[in-house]
């Protein structure tokens, strides 16, 4: 059994974009279908995809890959409670895992060699905390230890990885990753 899981949140409500932002499409392909392909180009990963609100509409898209797909029920009361869903899940159910990759479905532009470079890095820093970096900051996707997996676990509202990040910056090592700054949140941004 692998033992690095990979957190894929699509939970949100898409308020700001006016229709789940999962479906977008991008060359073709949906968003979260393009996430969950590119993770899955990945070697010895176990992926669990998180969704929550437009779950029916959703779904379907990714049904037929090997991917454990959870329903967050709470998903508004923000990222946290997808990131401690996942991690709940992944504890119970993959007790083996050592290592959780924590990624977005509204990245467009992060391709299965961005994920393995975090990998890889992971492999030369076991320890650390491996962020990708982008716009002058750390931020997700972002690869946790084991010995985080508390903090990640004591996270609320809508926080997310980046509050952990920034609480143990000593401990963290990057990879460069531009492509990871382009994000879909609103029509505005869908420009490329």
């Amino acid at each position: 059994m692998s033992q690095t899981a990979v957190l894929l949140l699509a939970a949100g409500g898409s308020q700001r974009m006016g229709s789940p932002k999962q479906l977008l499409k991008y060359q073709g392909n949906e968003l979260i279908r393009l996430a969950v392909e590119a993770l899955l180009d990945c070697e010895k990963i176990n992926l669990i995809t998180v969704l929550g609100a437009h779950f029916e509409e959703i779904s379907p898209s990714i049904q037929n890959y090997p991917t454990q797909i959870l329903r967050n029920p709470n998903w508004q009361a923000g990222l946290s409670s997808s990131i401690r869903l996942g991690l709940d899940w992944i504890l119970q159910n993959l007790p083996e895992t050592q290592q959780i990759l924590i990624t977005l479905a509204d990245q467009p532009l992060i391709k299965s060699t961005h994920y393995q470079q975090i990998l890889q890095k992971a492999t030369e820093f076991p320890e650390k905390i491996v962020a990708a970096h982008y716009l002058e900051q750390p931020g997700v996707p972002v690869l946790f230890p084991q010995k985080y997996f508390g903090l990640l676990q004591q996270l609320k509202g809508d926080q997310g990885a980046g509050k952990v990040i920034r609480q143990m910056e000593n401990e963290l090592v990057w990879v460069e990753i531009p492509e990871a700054a382009t994000d879909w949140d609103s029509p505005a941004d869908i420009q490329i």
